[in-house]
């Protein structure tokens, strides 16, 4: 069986939960994993990204996890500056992250997900964030891209 299948705690479940415990929104802890695996820090995303928490600013739209691997995809395949383009493959994961988090979960809504008041939360939350995290490293590695080596 694939470690990641495995429902032990492993070196990615403890680092989501340490983020999560250090007040980081679920966007901002699935765009770490991302920053982690590829040695960098960057404040100023996370602060963007900071709005996406909460189903998109605290109205519990669209999970914050899910806005969160769209950026982990991103990271890989996005146009970040004038000399680049973005990866013809960033739109189709980004297609299949959705498709698959809705097979899984049910709802793309935060307040599905959580609950209205978040009485959910804590139980469904970590546990949704870590298989998004694992998924975008899935849907890299599929695509021949190793997500140890950044862009």
């Amino acid at each position: 069986m694939d470690r990641r299948d495995d429902k032990t705690m492993d070196a990615l479940d403890m680092r989501t939960a340490e983020l999560s415990a250090q007040g980081y929104c679920c966007t901002q802890v699935v765009a770490s994993v991302a920053l982690d695996l590829i040695c960098r820090d960057n404040p100023d995303l996370l602060r963007a990204l900071h709005g996406f928490g909460g189903g998109m600013g605290g109205t519990k739209g669209i999970c914050g996890a899910l806005s969160g691997g769209i950026a982990f995809l991103g990271l890989y395949g996005g146009k970040g500056g004038p000399e680049e383009d973005r990866d013809e493959e960033l739109y189709p994961m980004v297609a299949e992250l959705k498709s698959w988090f809705l097979e899984r979960w049910g709802t793309l809504e935060c307040s599905e997900l959580a609950g209205e008041e978040g009485e959910r939360k804590s139980f469904v939350c970590p546990e949704l964030v870590a298989e998004t995290a694992r998924k975008c490293i899935s849907l890299l590695e599929s695509r021949g891209i190793n997500p140890e080596n950044g862009r």
